[in-house]
C-alpha cells in the first residue's frame, strides 16, 4: 500500500531529528546536548521532538541502536560478495571502510556510549551482542581462508577481534573521504587477515 503525505512528513520529520541528535550527541556527549538544542538543528519545534520520542534518553538509545540493523544487513551482504574467504573479506573490509569514513560522526558516537557502559547499560549491552555477533560471522571466513592457504595460520577469534578494533577506530582518525584514503586503509586492513603471498 502506498504511503500517505503525511506519513512520509512524518517519517522525514523523524529522520532530520535523528540526524540533529546524531551529530550533537557526537560532538557534545549526552549531558551537553539539549532537546532544544536538537529541535532548532533538526528545524523543529521542542514540543515535536516529545511527538517521536517521549525523552532524551529514549532519543539517544534509538540514536545509536536503530542503524545496527541496517549495519547487520550491510555486512552480511557483503561478506557474501566474492568466491573464495579472501574475496569475501576484501569486500567487507571496502565497503565498511568506506562506509565508516563518510559515516565518521556515527561511529564517533557509538564509540563515546561504548565508553560508559554503566551510564548506557541497555546501549553498551547491544552494542556488545552487535559486535559479538559480527566477531562470530567472520571467524568461519577466516578459518576457511586458513584452510585453503589463502591466510597464514593464527588465531580466527583474535584475528576477527582485530580487524573490528582497527575497523572502529577509523572513526577516530579524521581522515578525509577519498579513493587514496580508503584503498590505503583497505589495503591495511587486508593486511590483519594475513592474506599469504603469492610467488609470482
Amino acid at each position: 500500500m502506498a504511503r500517505t503525505v503525511n506519513e512520509k512528513m512524518r517519517d522525514e520529520r523523524r529522520r532530520q531529528i535523528l540526524e540533529a541528535a546524531t551529530l550533537l550527541f557526537a560532538q557534545h556527549g549526552f549531558s551537553q546536548s539539549t532537546i532544544t538544542q536538537i529541535a532548532k538543528a533538526a528545524g523543529v519545534s521542542h514540543a515535536t521532538i516529545f511527538l517521536y520520542f517521549p525523552n532524551k534518553d529514549d532519543l539517544f538509545q534509538t540514536v545509536v541502536l536503530e542503524p545496527l540493523d541496517a549495519a547487520k544487513k550491510f555486512y552480511i551482504s557483503l561478506i557474501a560478495q566474492g568466491n573464495s574467504p579472501l574475496e569475501r573479506l576484501h569486500s567487507l573490509i571496502r565497503g565498511q571502510i568506506h562506509r565508516s569514513l563518510y559515516n565518521a560522526t556515527y561511529l564517533r558516537l557509538v564509540q563515546y556510549a561504548l565508553g560508559q557502559p554503566e551510564r548506557f547499560p541497555i546501549v553498551a549491552k547491544e552494542l556488545n551482542q552487535y559486535v559479538t555477533r559480527f566477531v562470530n560471522d567472520i571467524i568461519p571466513i577466516i578459518e576457511e581462508g586458513q584452510h585453503l592457504g589463502e591466510l597464514n595460520p593464527g588465531n580466527p577469534f583474535y584475528i576477527a577481534w582485530a580487524y573490528f578494533s582497527y575497523y572502529n577506530g577509523i572513526g577516530m582518525c579524521y581522515l578525509e573521504p577519498n579513493d587514496e584514503s580508503i584503498n590505503e586503509l583497505v589495503k591495511n586492513g587486508l593486511r590483519i587477515f594475513g592474506p599469504v603471498e603469492k610467488d609470482i
